[in-house]
């Protein structure tokens, strides 16, 4: 089975941030200008400059000389986001990558995930179990059933930005979001 990324025609223009960033043992510092290409064994050098540049925009410009394990989960995170946006991406596909932080690091992500989206122009495909996230994030919610995965809503996202996950516009959306998903569950069971 192949993934997306594999196709030629997406092989260079998709990057991948996963749920967790996971450190390899002999990962340079994060100035190093070493950037994960998909598999859990194999860094390559895209330059010190680029490197540089992609930490500055995601504030992480004063960890330069910190390795992974130096720094919180939330900064790995922004280091994961770093290494995929340094290749230049057209679209960027995030697999739960906030889900493993508190909700105050989580929120400053989503404004920094927001301002790089903006600025870049880059397709992002977020998927998130966090319906408010979903909400938060998204220009169009997409509900999936289960087994087999399939669309079964595809749900726009009207709110003007910059959003708040606390505002009542969030929440209500987010609310019938989540009514529908329940809908579904009860449907086909977990």
């Amino acid at each position: 089975q192949k993934s997306v990324a594999d196709l030629p025609e997406f092989k260079d223009t998709v990057r991948y941030v996963p749920t967790s960033m996971f450190i390899v043992k002999d990962e340079p510092h994060f100035d190093g200008g070493y950037h994960y290409n998909g598999r859990a064994d194999t860094f390559f050098h895209i330059g010190d400059a680029m490197g540089k540049a992609m930490l500055e925009l995601v504030h992480l410009g004063d960890f330069a000389r910190h390795r992974p394990h130096e720094v919180s989960g939330g900064m790995r995170q922004r280091a994961a986001l770093a290494r995929a946006l340094a290749q230049q991406p057209e679209v960027l596909l995030m697999d739960e990558p906030f889900g493993a932080l508190d909700a105050i690091t989580r929120d400053l992500l989503h404004e920094e995930l927001e301002q790089l989206w903006s600025s870049r122009g880059t397709t992002v495909l977020f998927v998130t179990h966090n319906v408010r996230e979903a909400v938060r994030l998204g220009d169009r919610v997409v509900v999936l059933s289960s087994r087999p995965g399939r669309v079964v809503e595809s749900i726009d996202v009207p709110i003007l930005r910059p959003r708040r996950i606390e505002s009542s516009a969030v929440a209500d959306l987010a609310a019938h979001v989540a009514d529908r998903l329940r809908e579904e569950v009860s449907r086909h069971g977990r």
